[in-house]
Parts: structure tokens; sequence; C-alpha cells
């Protein structure tokens, strides 16, 4: 138990310092130009929502448009709408595995704005368990893993998550599912995947992952791709 505790102790001083700063570079940005077209589309699918409060599909694509724009603003507003509506899909539906997967990175995502250090611990323990339940739902859900294989690999590497990024990253390079998936986000998911071997100390199936990335029919401009390129040299360095 005092092994425990003190684990736990120590994570909390990490997280804290960890997650601190980034939960404060956004807050008070002004809205860009596609932040403000995310916004009306939001608006319009409320509008659209007003005649039927219970269109499950609706509040997933609302849900959703608020999700794509907490993680890319981080601004708790939009964490908050989006988790109301992951919420309130549960409240009709709790077999919804693409609400739990969103709710649960959304969580994690909370951990980053929460000041006090056991309640960031608390967001991404409670995220984690959300994505995974949502994974044990439906484990042959493309976008479920997808969700979980990033959110994941953001974690810090303290947090245990790694070898999840690693399953759900294989799964999505399943030849079952990679045909289907477009070029862009095949880049991502081979680099996301050799970075995640290379953090795990598989150096040698990470440059294989490193160098099906540039290998891939996209273009040179690619930042996975670039990505890639840059981890190849440093690893022939070591």
């Amino acid at each position: 138990m005092y092994k425990k505790l003190t684990y736990r102790l120590v994570l909390l001083f990490l997280i804290s310092g960890l997650f601190f700063i980034k939960a404060c570079s956004a807050q008070s940005a002004r809205p860009t130009s596609n932040e403000k077209r995310a916004i009306a589309k939001a608006d319009s699918i409320s509008q659209a929502m007003e005649k039927n409060s219970r269109d499950i599909e609706k509040r997933f694509e609302l849900g959703k448009t608020y999700y794509d724009l907490a993680i890319t603003y981080g601004k708790e507003k939009y964490i908050d709408k989006a988790e109301t509506h992951f919420r309130k899909i549960l409240e009709v539906d709790d077999n919804h595995a693409l609400a739990y997967a969103y709710l649960g990175s959304l969580t994690t995502v909370k951990g980053k704005h929460a000041y006090a250090p056991w309640k960031k611990l608390d967001h991404v323990e409670k995220g984690c368990d959300l994505m995974d339940k949502a994974v044990e739902l439906a484990p042959q859900n493309v976008r479920v893993r997808m969700v979980r294989a990033f959110n994941n690999l953001e974690l810090p590497i303290f947090f245990n998550r790694l070898g999840y990024a690693i399953e759900d990253l294989a799964f999505l390079r399943d030849g079952r599912v990679w045909p289907h998936l477009n070029k862009p986000l095949q880049a991502e998911i081979l680099y996301s995947s050799g970075f995640a071997l290379q953090q795990s100390g598989n150096q040698e199936k990470a440059k294989e992952m490193y160098k099906k990335t540039l290998a891939l029919n996209v273009s040179k401009e690619n930042p996975f791709k670039q990505k890639a390129k840059a981890k190849l040299k440093n690893l022939s360095q070591e």
C-alpha cells in the first residue's frame, strides 16, 4: 500500500508540471476563421436539433464538432459542450461505443485544465477507463481504436498506456482495415507506430515503420513524412 501511495504522489508531482503549461496556452486566443466556421456548423446543427432533441446521429455530430474544437483549440468551453452531448447520448444508448471513446479522450484532456494534481490524475484514469470500455464494446470499430491510439500515444509514459496505443495502431495496419484508409491517415498511423515502438525500445521495428512512412505515396511536404525522415536520421546517429 505504501508503494502504491508513493507512486501516485510521484505521478501527481510530474503531472502538475507537465500539464499546467499546456492548459494555459489557448484560453485567451481570439477565434480563427476555421474556428468561426466550426462554431457556425455547431450552431446550424443545434438549430436542426430543435425539432428533435433525441436525434442521436445529430447530437453525435454536434458533440464531435465541439470535440474537434476542443482538441484543436484547447478551450474549456468546447470541452464542456462536447462532454454534455456525449453524456446525453449515453443516457439514451449506454452501448454507444464512439460516444464512450470521444468522452474518454475528452476526459483526459480535462486533466490539462484541472489545477489540482490529483484532479489531473483522476481525469486521465477515468478517461482511459472510458476508452477501454469503448474498445470492449466495439473492438472492430476503426474510429474507436483510432481515438484511443492517438490519445494514449500523447499521454506521458508513466501512465502505462503505450501498450494500448501499439495494439490499436497494429489493428489499424491490419490488412482488413488498411486499404480503406486514405493516404495521409496511413502516413500518420505509420509514423505514430514508429514513434510508439521507439518509445517501447523496439528500435528496429520503429525504423521499419518510419521507412514505410517515407515510402508511402503522399506529398513530400506531409508532416508525418518529414517527422519520419528526422527520426530515421537521429536513429542512424545513435
